[in-house]
């Protein structure tokens, strides 16, 4: 018994020291240009922080989003919202399985496939650049995101179908990459098309922001390219410009996308994990002497 309770004891302990580690990241813009003009953008001025948006569109409907978590926590302040993804919501990433701390605003644009509706929301016959831009910041832990998707689901809007990302993230073996990557859901993973290592840029220090962009440059194919910029406010001419390659095709079976920002962590998994595996295992021993003594 004694034993026992040494193993509880012993657990409960290391489940209230773990705690969440996180960075802070700084969304300053979110926008969309559609058939060659501005169509949307949230500047994140106004104080109020997702579902509620600055800006309309197509001129004439309020925007909103669909967020995790509802409202997204910010706040907004200083013309940029506050991403914390240990303020996420927890949810399971619908590719891979991995659950994760989340904080999303998807765009509420039209979904109809009603040829009717095709000059409402980002549709295959449009064409479109989303743009997200963040201050330039280094996750602080691994496998931890922000960036920008597109993301649309089969008809019956509960599967989703394509998903593609670029986004800034700290990989596993702590490199500081931009990665441009897309959904294979069959197999339960990301592609990764291409990445740009940032920890090896010269002189990074003087980029100030980075502006991400996905587009779909041409109105009769569903190709999407990536590209991205590293913004210095105070000498512009040291910005850089940088494509990456890979062609992604998205409107498998529906006409219409939404655009999202978010930023994202994986839930670590704690370090003493094994050990509660071999506490739980010696009670279970333990009880299963005392049964044989009986």
């Amino acid at each position: 018994m004694k034993i026992c309770l040494s193993a509880l004891a012993a657990l409960g302990s290391v489940l209230m020291a773990t705690t969440v580690n996180a960075t802070a990241f700084y969304i300053d813009q979110f926008q969309i240009t559609k058939n060659g003009n501005p169509w949307f953008e949230d500047p994140f001025n106004d104080g109020f922080v997702p579902p509620s948006s600055e800006n309309l569109v197509s001129g004439g409907t309020q925007a909103s989003y669909f967020t995790k978590p509802d409202p997204m926590p910010g706040p907004e302040q200083n013309g940029k919202l506050v991403l914390d993804t240990a303020q996420g919501e927890p949810t399971t990433s619908e590719v891979t399985g991995t659950q994760l701390l989340m904080q999303r605003a998807r765009l509420a644009t039209n979904t109809s496939d009603d040829s009717a509706d095709l000059g409402r929301g980002l549709k295959t016959d449009d064409t479109f650049t989303v743009t997200g831009v963040y201050d330039l910041i280094q996750p602080d832990i691994r496998q931890e995101r922000y960036g920008i998707r597109l993301t649309d689901f089969k008809s019956d809007n509960l599967d989703p179908n394509d998903n593609v990302q670029l986004g800034v993230v700290l990989t596993t073996q702590g490199d500081w990459m931009v990665g441009f990557r897309e959904a294979d859901f069959a197999a339960g993973k990301f592609n990764l098309l291409d990445s740009y290592n940032l920890s090896n840029t010269t002189d990074i220090a003087i980029f100030d922001q980075i502006v991400l962009m996905l587009s779909k440059s041409n109105d009769t194919s569903n190709e999407i390219t990536a590209s991205f910029e590293l913004i210095d406010l105070q000498d512009t001419s040291n910005n850089i410009l940088i494509d990456l390659n890979g062609n992604p095709a998205i409107f498998d079976g529906e006409l219409w996308t939404r655009a999202d920002f978010m930023a994202f962590q994986v839930v670590p998994v704690p370090a003493a994990l094994p050990l509660f595996g071999s506490a739980l295992g010696l009670m279970g021993f333990v009880g299963w002497r005392r049964k044989i003594a009986v």
